[in-house]
């Protein structure tokens, strides 16, 4: 249940207030002596307070970056729920296989946030780490010129439609199961393009679009209709220029590569002339871009940026650059890349300098000249544990006109404590469990909801209390990880992707050797996978 309705007094304290009214393009607000657990908070009454602005939130790392998404969508309405841009597991030069499924899940975050730029409606929310905003991506220009719309009552070249899909990546299969997937069977057409949590079949009756509608993989059962379906590139890079981007690496020295790893080079080399995703497609992105573009491209001069610690997310981007320089040299002085290799990350000044352009608000970037010391929010109280005394200082605040809102997993448990001490929280209105916002907390009142916020805060001057399970039982919940696959897709993925002679580690029954066949029980449905 979301906790917007608490973002009213934040953005009515008159520090808050300046800094958000105070954003302008190209100028930013540094907020000190900010809480850590009131920073996603303050950024949600930010974001209320820019309503027309996509967002875009800067972390230092990963796991920063799901405790602060999660946070936030507590605090945010359910149409503006926050999206983790996908950051590469690796670390630049080195070669991971190439994942589609991730792919797909950049270019329709790509695919938004250019539509709401160009249609001038909000934006989404994205959150993203240093290092996924190094990563170079194609410009918004070439998304919107390599999209198209298929309409139901159209006429349909589908030789046409299957050249398209498996130049820019689409990969041709004989049944669609996972994102970035094509297969025809006569005139019908399956295809999961981004953007879609389900893939959409095109029936033809001729050359006609007769249906288009929506199915699920595992029963082929379709499961609604659709009047048309927005096709976008599989991947954030154009894997269309793979044979032009060849021949280009064909001209780096290959002398210093071991014999085995020229024999490997030169057949990847043979595969991207045949138009074949290489695994490491990230290290030969420079190499496909016509201009170079990174997330940060996508956003516009009057959106709204947060930085988390803006001195940590510099540590970070300086740190990656210098781990891409390291593995370079090692690599190529181990005979394992050709030298001269085009960075595969974008320089942190260019990422920088597009950054400058928007509104920004700083949390912990002390010693700037538009400082603003936000000494309203404040820690809340710890009790690690000590139940009876949660319930006595929650007591005393009511009877003194606090608002006092308690964010937790056990909110059957906290409610039956309280109102066995005759504390009675408000009930949840139907409107509530509807995802609608709840309504204004008012003096003396205690309400007990269900959230993701992993700390607390209190506004002194609003005289208002949020606590978490972090304050209430001395333990951090863990983040949920935001823009995941839905319900068993993930595992489902995992089982396909298993190889005789893999290893499986069970978390009951130990380690076995997988081989051949792996049977899987996903949302209380058992499936089995060659």
């Amino acid at each position: 249940m979301s906790l917007d309705h608490l973002l009213p007094f934040l953005a009515d304290d008159p520090v808050l207030d300046a800094a958000f009214s105070g954003l302008a393009p190209g100028r930013s607000r540094s907020l000190d002596a900010l809480p850590a657990a009131a920073r996603p908070a303050v950024a949600a009454a930010a974001i209320g307070a820019h309503p027309a602005s996509s967002a875009l939130v800067v972390t230092s790392r990963g796991e920063r970056a799901d405790r602060f998404a999660a946070a936030l969508g507590a605090y945010l309405p359910p149409d503006r729920q926050p999206i983790v841009w996908p950051s590469p597991d690796a670390l630049p030069f080195e070669q991971l296989p190439f994942d589609l499924e991730v792919a797909t899940r950049r270019v329709a975050i790509l695919d938004r946030l250019r539509a709401a730029r160009r249609d001038g409606v909000p934006g989404p929310v994205i959150v993203a780490t240093a290092s996924g905003l190094a990563q170079l991506v194609f410009d918004p220009a070439e998304l919107e010129r390599e999209s198209r719309i298929v309409r139901v009552g159209e006429r349909l070249d589908v030789e046409a439609l299957m050249r398209w899909a498996t130049r820019l990546g689409y990969q041709a299969v004989p049944l669609v199961q996972e994102p970035g997937e094509i297969a025809r069977r006569g005139g019908i057409i399956d295809l999961f393009p981004p953007a879609f949590d389900l893939p959409v079949r095109l029936d033809l009756f001729g050359d006609d679009v007769e249906t288009i509608r929506s199915f699920d993989p595992g029963t082929q059962r379709s499961v609604g209709r659709l009047r048309d379906v927005h096709l976008l590139p599989p991947a954030e890079l154009p894997l269309w220029r793979l044979p032009n981007a060849a021949e280009t690496l064909r001209e780096l020295d290959q002398t210093g590569l071991r014999p085995e790893v020229a024999a490997e080079w030169n057949h990847m080399l043979d595969q991207m002339d045949a138009n074949v995703t290489p695994a490491s497609v990230d290290l030969f992105a420079p190499y496909l871009l016509e201009r170079p573009a990174t997330l940060t491209d996508y956003f516009a001069a009057g959106d709204l940026l947060v930085i988390d610690e803006p001195a940590a997310v510099d540590l970070a981007a300086s740190q990656l650059a210098a781990q891409a320089d390291e593995l370079e040299a090692a690599f190529v002085a181990n005979g394992e890349l050709p030298p001269g290799l085009r960075s595969p990350i974008a320089a942190w000044t260019v990422v920088a300098a597009s950054l400058a352009r928007m509104r920004a608000l700083r949390f912990g970037a002390a010693g700037e000249p538009e400082r603003v010391v936000a000494a309203s929010l404040v820690d809340a109280p710890n009790y690690a544990g000590r139940l009876a005394d949660v319930v006595d200082d929650v007591r005393e605040r009511l009877a003194a006109g606090w608002r006092v809102s308690i964010a937790t997993d056990q909110v059957d448990r906290l409610t039956e404590i309280f109102e066995a001490r005759d504390i009675f929280p408000r009930r949840e209105k139907r409107r509530d469990a509807a995802g609608r916002s709840a309504a204004p907390l008012e003096p003396g009142v205690l309400e007990i909801r269900d959230s993701d916020i992993d700390g607390g805060w209190a506004l002194p001057a609003a005289r208002l209390l949020v606590l978490s399970d972090l304050e209430l039982f001395g333990f951090r919940k863990q983040a949920r990880r935001l823009g995941r696959r839905p319900g068993g897709q993930e595992a489902e993925a995992f089982a396909r992707g298993l190889q005789p002679g893999e290893h499986v580690v069970h978390i009951d029954h130990g380690v076995a050797r997988f081989s051949g066949l792996v049977r899987l029980e996903t949302n209380g449905v058992e499936r089995e996978y060659m």
